[in-house]
């Protein structure tokens, strides 16, 4: 537990720091989800405190997500929008699956 909050704050202090912009932020923000969603999905059935940890590190990335200084005609940012898009969706089930396992436990 305490390498996986080291690594997210570390991985918080990148996404704060970084001098991004416009579609490279977006690709950057992106694959930090993508290395997040994982390890989110494997500890959501049986570590929810590791599961919480990453949670937070995705809701920070999505918050951070600025989809509307996207130019959508572009055929390279409509790429990034769909990528987005199945992101956020696989993001989505994850958490309903982890909600509808620890729903009706006590912890």
């Amino acid at each position: 537990m305490k390498v996986l909050r080291s690594w997210t704050r570390l991985l918080l202090v990148m996404i704060e720091c970084n001098d991004f912009k416009g579609t490279a932020q977006t690709s950057f923000f992106l694959q930090a989800l993508q290395a997040v969603l994982p390890s989110l999905e494997a500890f959501a059935s049986d570590r929810p405190k590791e599961a919480l940890e990453l949670a937070k590190l995705a809701r920070v990335l999505l918050f951070k997500l600025d989809l509307g200084s996207q130019d959508m005609s572009d055929k390279h940012s409509g790429s990034i929008g769909n990528l987005v898009s199945d992101k956020l969706y696989q993001l989505f089930q994850i958490c309903l699956q982890a909600i509808g396992k620890w729903a009706g436990t006590a912890e």
